[in-house]
């Protein structure tokens, strides 16, 4: 990753983490009104306080949004074809022959509202995957469509190794990796804050620790 990519990927985790705390601060605060309504509508210099502190709140969330709009400029998304852009991801990660990769695609449109870069968020969980088998192992890749036919999932299994829940917890955080040897845990973040920018999203279905791992990818269908 170049220094470029760094930049935005650490700028866009500190907004992230900021956007979550304007979000706890909202949920407390109403927390307060609707648990204390009798003595906020008995007093109102505190009652007016508040209202500052919401104003406040949601001042400062416009500010961030302003700062990321300049700094972190969305990507637009287009209509691409997943199983192309996938087979493009699989034929730029070393399969070794121990590691049986399997594909299903299990509707007639596997479009999505995407970009031609989604191709290094599948290379980063076919690589992780894979490096979780080092004895060898199955990836199974599933393409459908939600029943809502909004949404179209890529789900990634793998037989690998898993992750333990201490990890699990704070996998999308930077510097939070199952490869300590070897990486910085940030390609997960950056994957995730970039299916983002798509309005997907990518999640840790599932995993076991010796069983493996399920991640997928959501991502808006075609209209």
């Amino acid at each position: 990753m170049d220094s470029t990519g760094l930049y935005s990927l650490l700028v866009g985790d500190v907004i992230h983490q900021l956007n979550g705390h304007m979000g706890l601060i909202r949920t407390q605060l109403y927390i307060i009104q609707s648990s204390r309504e009798d003595i906020l509508a008995k007093d109102q210099f505190l009652s007016g306080k508040i209202e500052q502190i919401e104003q406040i709140v949601n001042d400062a969330a416009s500010v961030i949004e302003e700062f990321r709009k300049v700094v972190l400029p969305q990507e637009q998304p287009v209509p691409v074809e997943i199983d192309r852009l996938l087979s493009s991801a699989l034929s730029k990660v070393e399969i070794p022959n121990s590691v049986v990769v399997s594909v299903n695609v299990k509707t007639e449109r596997p479009e999505a509202q995407a970009s031609e870069n989604i191709t290094t968020v599948f290379r980063q969980l076919i690589s992780n995957s894979i490096e979780a088998m080092p004895e060898g192992g199955s990836l199974d890749i599933i393409i459908e469509r939600s029943e809502d036919n909004k949404t179209l999932h890529i789900t990634f299994k793998d037989t690998g190794a898993g992750i333990p829940d201490y990890v699990a917890a704070t996998l999308f955080k930077a510097h939070v990796s199952t490869k300590a040897e070897r990486g910085r845990g940030l390609g997960l973040l950056w994957s995730r804050n970039y299916v983002e920018s798509l309005n997907g999203r990518l999640d840790l279905v599932s995993t076991k620790v010796n069983s493996g791992s399920v991640f997928q990818v959501s991502l808006p269908c075609i209209s």
